[in-house]
């Protein structure tokens, strides 16, 4: 492997952190100039492209025909269609950043708490401190920023159907694993 793609690849966690983390920025910034499906769809499509190109340089092989594009589009269309679009949906109708943050922070918590209850995993108590440590801490550096305003109910409604796709997704991925690249 060249050496910039073993950098590449090295770094490719910090990014892929960076770029999910500064979404509800770019949310911000670009849903006055594009309606939220818009935005949304011009978000995948350069996302697939850049993808497209990453696999094509490292010659990644995609998913076995079948079964697995099945899998692979129900949680792709849960994690990021109904996340993505949820929430830039909900703050396009005017709900805060802040306040879209924290409902949508509080994944971890359903994915866990559904887990433990629906598929009976064992979670100690130290992992359930450590997501409403998280979720406190989330809500500690987010909710300062509230601005007031922002509770458009439609738009809350979003933001719960994007907590609960992205749940769903996660849950889903872990039920139907794939192998792929």
């Amino acid at each position: 492997m060249p050496d910039t793609l073993k950098l590449l690849v090295r770094f490719a966690p910090l990014v892929f952190v960076l770029l999910w983390s500064t979404g509800f920025i770019g949310a911000r910034f670009g849903l006055p100039h594009a309606d939220p499906l818009t935005f949304t769809a011009i978000r995948f499509a350069i996302v697939t492209i850049v993808l497209l190109v990453i696999a094509r340089i490292r010659n990644a092989r995609g998913p076995a025909p079948g079964l697995a594009w099945v899998h692979l589009a129900v949680s792709g269309v849960l994690i990021h269609s109904c996340f993505v679009g949820g929430v830039f949906y909900a703050i396009d109708r005017g709900v805060d950043v802040s306040i879209a943050a924290v409902i949508t922070g509080a994944q971890p918590l359903l994915t866990a708490a559904i887990a433990a209850t629906l598929l009976t995993e064992r979670l100690r108590r130290i992992q359930w401190l450590g997501f409403v440590i998280g979720f406190v801490g989330l809500s500690m550096v987010v909710l300062p920023s509230y601005r007031g305003g922002g509770l458009d109910a439609l738009g809350l409604v979003a933001c719960v159907l994007a907590l609960i796709g992205i749940t769903l997704g996660t849950l889903y991925q872990k039920r139907f694993p794939m192998q792929v690249d």
